[in-house]
């Protein structure tokens, strides 16, 4: 069993990746010991960061006419008036602000600085903690591999890039991506080395239908892109499928830790998480932050 899981794992191997050099430089001087008022700062790409820009970016996460330039976020309860919220929501906004004032210049590597995560990330992890079944992630503090990343632009738009890494950096080609309750992406036609199809909304005829694409191509790996939470029953099914096929499951779904394959037995380092600020409350669904975790072990087999 162990030699048969060794060499489905080594279906999924990537080639090796490079850093890129801008990622070095922000990680580096994000993680520098210099007192702020000491440091010469500069910016790759010149971000622009305005007062009104911030306001913009704040009406637009939040629904509001990007035009009502009198709701600039410094009078809040003018912000709560206009969505008709509570004055308990006011938490929700004051952390919005925040996170778009730091989100617009540049981050280091995966978003946040592993030394000091801000406050996104620690609100993250204090989501994954506080469940039923608490699950953690290593931030890179004690093995330096970040387990958590942020993605911006949305669900679509991290899979595209998520698309495009595995069409370029796999190894053994091409692989299979089958898409459940997940659209096909526009631009398929691009990823040359992933072979797309779309699997019947049907919970119940999940596991058959991959049944029946194991028997047809039992050599070819398997990225399975899951849109919905799944039942136990099937959650259980698809473990043994994947304790016999090469199978890898990849969930945007927002499912909490106790209804996520990443809970299964043997399936921690086969279960890549894209998870949506709606974990936190509806109104955050739709923003562009995601939060993409996973065994810091996969990115040596995926």
């Amino acid at each position: 069993m162990h030699s048969q899981d060794s060499y489905q794992r080594t279906l999924f191997q990537l080639k090796p990746l490079k850093v890129a050099r801008v990622s070095e430089i922000s990680e580096a001087t994000a993680s520098s010991a210099t007192a702020p008022e000491d440091r010469v700062n500069f910016h790759i790409g010149n971000p622009v960061q305005d007062k009104r820009l911030m306001a913009a970016y704040l009406r637009m996460a939040l629904g509001i006419d990007v035009r009502r330039e009198d709701l600039d976020g410094e009078d809040v309860g003018k912000i709560l008036e206009q969505l008709e919220w509570s004055d308990e929501d006011r938490s929700f906004v004051d952390f919005l602000k925040q996170l778009i004032q730091k989100s617009c210049p540049y981050s280091p590597r995966g978003g946040f600085s592993r030394n000091a995560p801000h406050s996104l990330i620690t609100s993250f992890t204090y989501w994954l903690q506080t469940q039923q079944e608490p699950l953690s992630y290593d931030l890179g503090q004690t093995s330096g591999k970040r387990e958590v990343v942020l993605s911006t632009g949305g669900k679509a738009e991290t899979l595209r890039v998520l698309y495009h890494a595995l069409s370029t950096y796999i190894v053994y080609r091409p692989v299979a991506v089958l898409l459940w309750e997940v659209p096909l992406p526009n631009d398929e036609s691009l990823f040359t080395s992933l072979q797309f199809s779309t699997l019947t909304p049907s919970e119940q005829d999940l596991i058959p239908q991959l049944q029946t694409w194991f028997l047809r191509e039992s050599g070819t790996p398997v990225f399975l892109v899951v849109g919905k939470e799944l039942g136990e029953e099937t959650r259980r099914r698809l473990r043994h499928l994947s304790i016999q096929h090469p199978l890898f499951f990849i969930e945007v779904n927002d499912a909490p830790n106790h209804l996520s394959l990443a809970r299964e037995a043997k399936l921690v380092d086969r279960v890549l998480r894209l998870l949506t600020p709606g974990i936190f409350t509806p109104h955050f669904q739709e923003l562009a932050t995601i939060f993409f975790s996973g065994s810091g072990r996969v990115p040596q087999y995926l």
